[in-house]
């Protein structure tokens, strides 16, 4: 414990409770809270938002997007979640990686990995302006989370951003929000691609709207690896 921690005491940023400041992983959101984050067991369609597998998407709408599926742990209405993702990003507490990684790991669970040495974790990355303004990457914090827990190979040296734009979430309009974000990924130079060859790509983001980011990474993967799926904590 620090001298900082006694004089401030960590509180839950939802209930404002003071916290066990000797776990980090309820530091900033108390165990209560956590258990009022609840995980989706509907999964639908990244397209067309029919029910299926996992979040697989459907045979008929296949053509309309590179993702495989889009594996979507909670509802970004739950106020405590929205409320724990914007001081996860915007005010920096890189502490509540542990409690949003928990909330995505128990929806992962429940995925039928296989062979768990063809995939591959890999975060959306962050435009190289932007990660030296918030000085990390939220979503390579969950990735490597999950690939610690789940026994997974994590890489951010796959894709990386090219193209700095306004955030999604500051855009409303989906056609803007394709156009936003429209090429903005490439595979990273000099990239081995016989080490992606016949690889299953699991690609991690916060939160998802339209799907925009996550189709735009995995349409520059596809012509590489045997399937691209998505996850992200809330849509």
């Amino acid at each position: 414990m620090n001298i900082f921690d006694i004089l401030f005491p960590p509180h839950c940023i939802s209930c404002q409770k003071i916290t066990d400041n000797k776990s980090v992983f309820y530091k900033y959101l108390c165990s209560d809270c956590l258990r009022k984050i609840k995980i989706n067991e509907d999964d639908m369609c990244i397209s067309c938002h029919n029910l299926t597998r996992f979040g697989k998407t459907c045979s008929s709408c296949s053509k309309n997007t590179p993702l495989n599926g889009l594996l979507v742990a909670s509802d970004y209405k739950n106020p405590i979640l929205k409320e724990t993702i914007h001081y996860f990003k915007y005010n920096n507490v890189k502490d509540l990686s542990l409690p949003l990684s928990w909330v995505l790991l128990k929806k992962l669970e429940e995925f039928e990995w296989k062979n768990k040495e063809e995939w591959i974790f890999v975060p959306v990355p962050l435009a190289k302006k932007r990660l030296k303004f918030r000085g990390f990457n939220q979503t390579e914090l969950l990735a490597r989370n999950l690939a610690k827990w789940l026994n997974i190979f994590v890489s951010s040296a796959i894709i990386e951003r090219v193209k700095f734009h306004t955030p999604q979430m500051q855009i409303e309009n989906n056609q803007e929000r394709l156009e936003n974000i429209k090429n903005s990924f490439r595979i990273v130079k000099n990239l081995d691609l016989l080490k992606i060859r016949n690889k299953r790509i699991m690609l991690v983001d916060d939160v998802s709207t339209t799907g925009a980011t996550l189709s735009e990474c995995a349409k520059v993967l596809k012509p590489h690896v045997k399937e691209i799926w998505g996850c992200v904590v809330a849509k």
